[in-house]
């Protein structure tokens, strides 16, 4: 799996690039990557706001605790 995101993570910014100079036209070129950027924002955007609410999750006193007793409970259940 790791191979695979680092293959599309290096891919894919040579392919954009690749495409905006394929346009022929510094304008062309400038919009294409511009847009790809647009795209992208909403993804960018979301995981912030993600990011925010699961740091609230992660440091609930109760979601702490249930995760420590998880843990020694699985340690327990691998002896």
């Amino acid at each position: 799996m790791n191979e695979a995101f680092i293959c599309t993570a290096i891919r894919t910014p040579i392919c954009r690039y690749a495409f905006a100079l394929a346009q022929g036209d510094v304008m062309l070129a400038a919009l294409a990557l511009f847009a790809f950027g647009l795209g992208t924002l909403p993804a960018l955007l979301f995981s912030g706001w993600a990011a925010t609410g699961i740091q609230a999750i992660l440091q609930h006193k109760h979601f702490r605790l249930c995760c420590g007793l998880f843990m020694i409970g699985f340690g327990i259940w691998t002896l």
